[in-house]
């Protein structure tokens, strides 16, 4: 997606342009997570509450499992002055490849496409969620031993939006 960036996690040494980018006043940078990990007197926001915010969003999402993405919350400090964009989901995971503790905890590509169509980018959450159930399908038939369909074409699915 344009306008996304990567930052690798380091337990030590933060990396100097994510720090930098969360000082910018220009921006209301928070973390995706789930409130129940709040730390004291950090701020929460639901996708209604963020709307009322005048900046431009920033989101960041830990690309991690549950365990590993609690473990790097936990141990960076300068996420903890952050707000945390929090929601539930009623809806179990489509991503059927690892088990989950609890049906609420969904992937990485479902948090995103959660928070696209939050903020109103529902025809590319949509997309989002569509080529996370063809890897996911894929994925299981080649265990399976299935080979793809010659006919799928990535971009019939994206057009227009990507």
């Amino acid at each position: 997606m344009p306008k996304t960036r990567v930052f690798i996690w380091r337990r030590v040494l933060p990396d100097t342009l994510l720090l930098r980018l969360l000082r910018d006043s220009t921006y209301q940078p928070c973390l995706v997570f789930p409130s129940i990990y709040a730390v004291a007197k950090q701020p929460v926001f639901t996708p209604v509450s963020f709307k009322k915010n005048k900046k431009r969003p920033v989101f960041i999402i830990i690309d991690a499992t549950w365990q590993q993405a609690r473990k790097i919350y936990r141990k960076s400090l300068y996420l903890h002055h952050l707000p945390l964009f929090s929601f539930l989901s009623n809806t179990p995971s489509i991503y059927t490849l690892r088990r989950n503790k609890h049906h609420h905890h969904l992937c990485t590509a479902e948090i995103a496409a959660a928070v696209l169509d939050s903020q109103g980018d529902v025809q590319q959450a949509s997309v989002m969620m569509s080529l996370l159930q063809v890897f996911c399908d894929r994925y299981e038939g080649a265990k399976l031993g299935q080979r793809p369909d010659n006919y799928f074409d990535v971009r019939r699915i994206t057009k227009g939006v990507v």
